[in-house]
């Protein structure tokens, strides 16, 4: 048995780890075997009753400096003086929690007026998001590089904050620095009363229904950006240029999966092809539906479902149909649809594929199913006629490149926090782009060219390249009007590219 630092009662023995010291201070080993007189084994309760004292009143930032370390990204620790009076400012407040939530952690302090709410932050092991769910401003101490505070912050109510190790909340009963570890007593001693420190909310039987169906579409979301890498989480906020597209999608597809019972017995679209050419944003619209919606959604191309052994894409096919349905509401979107439903009678593996999406998406609507299929494609042409009758993909929606208008809109939001010279005429270059019938991959282009022209004009790029780069080069950089025109008279709209980049003499 291993007894860490006991001081016995009835005389002055000490008891350490590896061996114990006598008044002569002879030391005599002793294994995990040995055998103890009584008086030990009443110290042995006495040491226990004040080790579970000790760690039930430790410092409310120890006790959450525990907790920090054992939650997940999809936990949520709240500390409060009544945990059933926290859920329901939590509920309150439940927009203000933009992580979808699986388990709530609750520590209780008899003397705490606020509630604290933090979460752990994705990739992040320095840090926490405190959560203000409060009805009042909390302060916060934001330390960098110094033993005091830089600056006092203000966190106001539903807004949320990155805590550092370091900083510390501003609370009625005090002080509360965020740990990495706890300071009063070894993390092993939290260890043994954890069950009595942290109590676990389940709040799935306790949530309203508007807080479940808020943290079922965080889920969601969650589900999108994950199968997309992260990448690609755009809303219809972030695209110029397709106003009236948008709000026909809105009204068509996202509302419809939002609010089934609205819909309910009338014949909703269960599938639409957004087609157009290359770069008109297609890709970028179907990844804003996935968003806006907040759904289950399966994003593929058609390359995934393509398998080596016979009869395997039929079964892949399948199995998505199955998921989407039991996850329903939900979205199967399929980049480059005319690789799938390429007319019939070219292959006839092809044929056989083309065939099961075919069966599954036609039994979409005559089973009532809240599912919808989204392809996208610049070859509309080659898609067989079956696909696109209606019951299936009998939407088709071109994407076209943008107006006038649009491309201003584009620029507004592309450029919006850029550091862009306050000369540039934007309406001259949004008239230059549009005299070269830009889409929205093009203005992208432009921008991103007329950056790197930017770096070359003030000799950035050069600095870099030798090795004498500071960010402080960076404090008065900006795009101007000349970078810009330069990059959009490189840009060629024919084959839509610009000199090629290779080795040698072009």
């Amino acid at each position: 048995m291993r007894i860490s630092s006991i001081q016995a009662v009835s005389n002055s023995y000490f008891i350490d780890n590896k061996y114990k010291k006598n008044k002569n201070n002879n030391s005599v080993n002793y294994t995990n075997n040995t055998i103890l007189p009584d008086n030990y084994g009443s110290s042995l309760v006495n040491f226990k009753s004040q080790l579970k004292n000790k760690v039930l009143k430790a410092p409310l930032y120890d006790k959450l400096a525990y907790a920090f370390d054992k939650m997940t990204t999809t936990d949520l620790l709240i500390a409060s003086n009544n945990k059933q009076k926290a859920l329901e400012q939590l509920q309150k407040n439940i927009e203000a929690v933009e992580t979808p939530i699986k388990r709530i952690l609750h520590i209780e302090d008899k003397n705490l007026d606020e509630v604290l709410c933090y979460i752990q932050p994705n990739d992040d092991v320095i840090s926490k998001r405190f959560v203000n769910i409060n009805d009042s401003v909390i302060k916060y101490s934001k330390f960098v590089f110094t033993n005091k505070a830089d600056t006092v912050i203000d966190i106001e109510p539903r807004e949320a904050k990155n805590l550092y190790f370091g900083n510390e909340l501003h609370t009625s009963i005090g002080i509360i620095p965020l740990l990495l570890v706890p300071e009063t007593l070894p993390t092993e001693d939290f260890d043994k009363y954890s069950e009595e420190l942290i109590t676990e909310i389940d709040y799935t039987e306790q949530f309203t229904e508007m807080a479940k169906n808020y943290n079922k579409k965080l889920f969601a979301e969650e589900q999108t950006k994950t199968q997309n890498n992260g990448k690609n989480f755009t809303t219809f906020k972030d695209i110029g240029g397709q106003d009236e597209i948008l709000e026909f999608l809105e009204d068509n597809i996202v509302l419809p999966l939002q609010h089934p019972d609205v819909f309910e017995d009338y014949m909703n679209c269960t599938g639409l092809i957004l087609h157009g050419k290359p770069g008109t944003g297609k890709t970028y619209i179907a990844n804003a539906i996935i968003n806006e919606a907040g759904v289950s959604s399966y994003v593929l191309s058609p390359g995934q479902l393509a398998d080596k052994y016979v009869g395997g894409s039929e079964k892949l096919c399948k199995e998505m149909f199955e998921k989407a349905i039991a996850t329903q509401p939900s979205i199967i979107y399929i980049d480059e649809i005319d690789a799938l439903g390429k007319s019939r009678g070219r292959d006839v593996h092809g044929d056989k594929l083309l065939n099961e999406f075919l069966i599954y998406s036609g039994q979409l609507n005559q089973n009532n199913d809240n599912v919808i299929i989204i392809g996208s494609t610049n070859r509309l042409q080659d898609v067989d006629p079956a696909v696109l009758r209606s019951g299936r993909l009998d939407l088709q929606l071109e994407i076209k490149p943008p107006t006038l208008d649009g491309i201003k809109q584009i620029l507004d939001i592309k450029l919006k926090g850029k550091p862009i010279d306050e000369d540039v005429n934007m309406d001259l270059v949004a008239k230059k782009m549009f005299a070269k019938n830009m889409t929205g991959a093009d203005i992208n282009r432009i921008i991103r060219d007329s950056h790197r022209n930017a770096l070359k004009r003030t000799g950035i790029l050069q600095s870099m390249k030798e090795k004498r780069y500071s960010p402080a080069m960076m404090e008065y950089f900006t795009i101007n009007q000349e970078d810009f025109e330069k990059s959009i008279e490189a840009f060629n709209p024919d084959n839509n590219a610009r000199k090629p980049i290779g080795f040698g003499k072009v």
